[in-house]
């Protein structure tokens, strides 16, 4: 009985100790986990603010220049030359809007901007599916490219690759074309006694102009960059 008592007495001495250990134990494996799971809050919120800044940036530029700037460890600003380059073959498809300043002299701003987000969206689908680049919009006029390839390179593309490139900007330009003949647009018209407003259906028409040759692409801009195209080419497929 006296030895227990001693043990007992024994075992009270060393109670705080062991206490505190399992409690000092229990505290760093909580804040272990609780900095391991912050960790891998922070991780899948920095992966869906990347995404979401590479969608944003796929809006304004093709997708092999948005892949460089995400994968760019130094200043973009100062590295932006790499993606300037030379192209022998690219074709370059121009796409305006027929009569355009007529359709805007005739319908409600919101109508304008409707058919124009509808028209160039399915122009995007398109471009898409036909793997053409997009490189910008500018009012009424839709400007694509095909032949873009930096894998490839743009100085040792062969006649075959030209070819294919040729095909899919006419592939592109007559689906835009059948399309595009599908919208309806209604035009107010003001009567010959200037009394009143008749309306006009009609489908909408585009007129599209294509041209493969030598360009010259980059990015231009810091504030809203921009990937654009520069060459005679450019300018051609514009006059077609």
């Amino acid at each position: 009985m006296v030895m227990f008592r001693r043990n007992l007495y024994t075992m009270c001495d060393y109670w705080p100790v062991l206490f505190g250990i399992t409690f000092f134990t229990a505290f760093v494996g909580y804040r272990l986990e609780y900095y391991q799971r912050s960790e891998f809050l922070l991780d899948q919120q920095f992966a869906r603010e990347r995404r979401r800044q590479k969608d944003i940036l796929n809006n304004m530029l093709p997708s092999f220049v948005v892949d460089k700037i995400v994968h760019t460890k130094g200043d973009w600003k100062n590295e932006r030359k790499n993606v300037a380059q030379e192209w022998q073959a690219v074709s370059v498809v121009f796409c305006d809007i027929y009569d355009f300043i007529s359709i805007v002299a005739a319908v409600e701003p919101i109508t304008l901007v409707t058919i124009l987000d509808r028209l160039f969206t399915h122009f995007d689908r398109l471009s898409d599916r036909f793997r053409v680049a997009k490189i910008e919009t500018v009012s009424e006029t839709y400007l694509a490219a095909a032949g873009l390839n930096t894998e490839e390179g743009g100085e040792s593309v062969t006649s075959e690759e030209a070819a294919r490139d040729a095909v899919s900007a006419l592939k592109l330009a007559i689906a835009m074309l059948d399309s595009t003949s599908k919208m309806l647009v209604d035009l107010k018209k003001q009567t010959q006694g200037g009394d009143g407003a008749t309306t006009e259906r009609r489908p909408l028409q585009v007129k599209i102009g294509i041209h493969t040759g030598r360009v010259i692409s980059g990015v231009v801009g810091s504030r809203k960059p921009q990937y654009a195209l520069f060459g005679d080419t450019v300018n051609t497929a514009s006059r077609m």
